[in-house]
């Protein structure tokens, strides 16, 4: 199933040979005609955009680069808020940095204990504004 997209700056007029069409072109000159395109080769694949995508089409863009390389969502987090996880030596630990002056509440994916408080973290907690945890997960990663 493809999309359409708005193009602007450019706009490559595509021949599809083999490629499925990911999007089509929304507005003249070429309505309807493939804007970006995907080729399975072998085990890899290519994706070709024709053009300067708009918000709608480079939303398109990323979800299929997300799926294609196999990439999960994080964990859920509010504005502002940034969680990254590392591994060491098999273990999970959870950076959770709060960017709002506001106090801002998470849940992370597994309980453990915050290495910079040494308090115990489980189910939803708070991160006052402008601070940070860094969670060692009492989960090990196989």
């Amino acid at each position: 199933m493809s999309h359409l997209v708005g193009a602007d700056i450019w706009m490559d007029e595509l021949e599809v040979n083999g490629a499925e069409v990911l999007a089509r072109y929304r507005g003249e000159p070429f309505e309807g005609a493939p804007a970006v395109t995907i080729h399975r080769v072998g085990a890899g694949q290519v994706i070709y955009v024709g053009t300067s995508l708009d918000d709608v089409g480079q939303n398109l863009f990323m979800d299929t680069l997300l799926t294609v390389a196999k990439v999960t969502p994080g964990v859920p987090s509010p504005d502002n808020v940034e969680i990254v996880r590392r591994v060491h030596d098999g273990i999970d630990h959870w950076f959770v940095l709060n960017h709002n002056t506001s106090a801002q509440q998470v849940t992370l994916p597994s309980s453990g204990v915050d290495l910079l408080s040494g308090k115990v973290i489980s189910g939803p907690v708070v991160v006052n504004g402008r601070d940070a945890l860094v969670v060692r997960s009492n989960a090990t990663v196989d």
